[in-house]
């Protein structure tokens, strides 16, 4: 038997995806202030585009009491992130969707988009938040998208949305599975 030995990854890697994690586990609890502190401008952004499809979601997951509002908004305009699932405080959820992102997409992918985010409500990121467990949970939130929404629609948005990004080709080779 032989023993394959695995490379250490770069340090700039590290540095890399330890930012984009902190970005993204941080970045809710720096925004969320800030919306609070301007309810006029976020409610002239609130969208009901999204409502059917959250219905159905939530339906399906029985958590229909729970309220999801959608805001379109340039949140993310430097973070590379394109949307956020917020809990605010059970049962309500925010998705912050970024504005510039969701103007590239068909209605398709958008619907993708939210679908995704919403399934966070059910795949949560665990507590180790190692490149390997956030992947995964990415991927849980992928395939409920693809429950709702034509799997080719997920995959071109996140095709979209990954077209740079390393964990690219991982989730949408496991998304691409749930086609067949």
């Amino acid at each position: 038997m032989s023993s394959k030995k695995i490379r250490p990854l770069p340090d700039i890697v590290i540095i890399f995806l330890a930012t984009l994690l902190a970005i993204y586990f941080l970045f809710p609890l720096l925004l969320k202030p800030s919306i609070e502190n301007q309810p006029s401008s976020i409610a002239e952004r609130q969208t009901n585009e999204f409502d059917n499809l959250l219905d159905k979601i939530k339906k399906d997951i029985n958590q229909e009491n729970i309220e999801i509002k959608v805001f379109l908004g340039p949140y993310f305009k430097y973070y590379g992130i394109v949307g956020m699932l917020i809990d605010d405080y059970r049962p309500k959820y925010t998705i912050l969707f970024d504005i510039e992102f969701y103007n590239k997409l068909t209605p398709q992918e958008r619907e993708a988009i939210v679908a995704h985010e919403a399934g966070h409500i059910l795949f949560k990121y665990p507590e180790n938040h190692s490149l390997e467990t956030t992947i995964e949970t990415q991927v849980l939130a992928d395939r409920l998208a693809a429950r709702y929404v034509n799997p080719d629609h997920v995959i071109s948005a996140l095709d979209k949305l990954y077209a740079d990004y390393l964990t690219r080709r991982e989730r949408l080779e496991k998304l691409k599975q749930v086609k067949h």
